[in-house]
């Protein structure tokens, strides 16, 4: 994957997005954040409407307040079919790990996970 490649982030905690902003600086690529499924889902339509559309979204699956991971991917899925959507998650849900492409997602990583296991994904 190129290193300029556009990743909205989509955690409802502040730190998170923080670090994973730093992570993903540090391996160069173009970090956005969102706080939810619908700023996620508003960004990525703006994306889209510049031409500039991210190249990959990481969604966390469960946030306290607004869209979550599942619905925010069908809405982005819903207006591009080809968006790649990697879901993240701190809960053991088996049902979901083991179907994630059934809900969308292009992959999964569990929280708390490797850079490692980041960059392996973001190739993939």
């Amino acid at each position: 994957m190129d290193k300029k490649t556009k990743i909205l982030v989509m955690d409802d905690d502040n730190n998170t997005r923080e670090v994973l902003g730093e992570i993903l600086k540090t391996l160069g690529y173009d970090p956005h954040f969102a706080k939810d499924g619908e700023e996620a889902f508003q960004l990525y339509r703006n994306s889209m409407k510049e031409s500039k559309k991210f190249n990959v979204v990481l969604m966390d699956l469960n946030v306290k307040q607004g869209i979550g991971g599942v619905e925010g991917a069908k809405k982005l899925i819903g207006i591009d079919p080809q968006a790649k959507v990697i879901v993240t998650s701190g809960h053991f849900d088996v049902p979901l790990q083991r179907n994630f492409k059934k809900h969308g997602f292009s992959g999964m990583l569990l929280k708390p996970f490797k850079i490692n296991e980041l960059k392996k994904q973001l190739n993939d």
